[in-house]
């Protein structure tokens, strides 16, 4: 079964638990930043903070063949995630544009770290940031 077959429901969940009944990008982007930081807080032990800025950008390039606004090519050698920068590519669409280009960039996410340190170990560190609507678990709202 593919990746996003797989981690797709589960990533549409996940955004739609986080974002609530807003249809505005700019709470999709608070919600994606959200997600990305407690992933980095996560990985950086793991990985290192140069691993999972790697990640992250890899996972731009990879989306922006779909999503050409999110191709972007950081300036100078940051090795740290700049949310900031991440959060205004998504704010700066359509709510619907936003959404589909959130949930390409995490499925490229997941699969780049499935393939980096296989789908067991990144279940088991991604669970307290995704949703898994089989089991009716949910993550927590941080919309408050």
């Amino acid at each position: 079964m593919s990746i996003e077959k797989r981690e797709g429901p589960r990533i549409v969940a996940t955004l739609a638990l986080r974002v609530g009944r807003s249809t505005n990008s700019t709470q999709i982007a608070d919600a994606v930043a959200q997600i990305w930081s407690e992933a980095a807080a996560a990985l950086t032990p793991i990985l290192g903070q140069e691993g999972v800025a790697a990640l992250l950008k890899r996972s731009l390039f990879l989306s922006g063949s779909t999503y050409a606004w999110l191709s972007i090519t950081p300036k100078g050698a940051n090795k740290s995630i700049d949310l900031d920068m991440l959060k205004s590519l998504i704010a700066g669409r359509t709510a619907e544009e936003a959404t589909a280009g959130s949930t390409a960039l995490l499925l490229q996410f997941y699969g780049l770290l499935t393939n980096l340190i296989g789908p067991s170990l990144a279940d088991r560190i991604l669970e307290s940031a995704w949703v898994n609507p089989s089991s009716g678990e949910t993550a927590q709202d941080h919309s408050l």
